[in-house]
């Protein structure tokens, strides 16, 4: 028997990744800064412990890179805009995706915040389209989308 309210449940708003690897970053390199203003540790010590969360948060830096860069999908009734590009769901041919593994922010109140990334590709008839979404719920929603539109098309 599975005890669901015990169970960690998912939060991929970008707001709370972003609070979360920035609040994670503070509170370490704060923590050196006390440990030297205390004289724990030499202020070299202090800065190579900065350099080393430093580079060890670079791949998160790198996720809110991708976070601010991920396009603007809105769907319509007949058609969808990818970064003003506007693509008629009567053109849509074949897609593919490819998710990329989930990876854990931090935790706060039983809650998970996580980053996954999904790729998407679109094969239309003026063209193939790729683009990036961050979060596991608008993936899922496109691909059943798109897999309806796709089962659509090839009816006679």
């Amino acid at each position: 028997m599975k005890k669901d309210y015990l169970q960690p449940q998912k939060d991929e708003r970008p707001v709370m990744i972003i609070t979360g690897i920035w609040t994670l970053y503070i509170i370490l390199i704060c923590f050196l800064a006390y440990l030297c203003f205390l004289h724990r540790i030499s202020v070299a010590a202090a800065i190579i412990g900065c350099i080393v969360v430093t580079s060890l948060h670079i791949p998160r830096f790198l996720m809110l890179k991708k976070l601010k860069l991920s396009p603007q999908v809105k769907v319509n009734d007949d058609n969808m805009t990818i970064n003003s590009e506007v693509i008629n769901f009567l053109e849509i041919k074949n897609f593919a995706s490819r998710e990329y593994k989930p990876h854990i922010i931090f935790f706060l109140n039983n809650r998970m915040v996580i980053f996954q990334q999904t790729d998407f590709i679109i094969n239309t008839a003026s063209g193939d389209f790729s683009f990036t979404i961050i979060g596991s719920e608008k993936a899922n929603l496109l691909k059943d989308l798109l897999t309806k539109i796709k089962e659509r098309n090839y009816l006679p």
